[in-house]
């Protein structure tokens, strides 16, 4: 579960990353979101704080104890 979770918060910040480059003009060579081109800024914004949020707020529970995986278990 929390590879899941780590591989779904990387793929947002990606997303998020490469929609920040794309709405300020940055030139990627193989990357082209044609109808994003205006919402670019926006759209990442959003998909940054979307991954930041669901790192900190998804808890993952083994045995009837929430733990999150930054920390070891006990």
């Amino acid at each position: 579960m929390a590879i899941l979770k780590w591989l779904l918060v990387t793929a947002l910040a990606v997303v998020g990353v490469f929609a920040l480059f794309n709405g300020m003009g940055t030139p990627l060579p193989y990357i082209k979101f044609k109808g994003l081109e205006s919402f670019g800024v926006p759209a990442g914004v959003i998909c940054i704080a979307a991954s930041i949020a669901m790192a900190y707020f998804w808890k993952i529970t083994t045995s009837g104890t929430t733990t999150t995986t930054m920390q070891p278990p006990r």
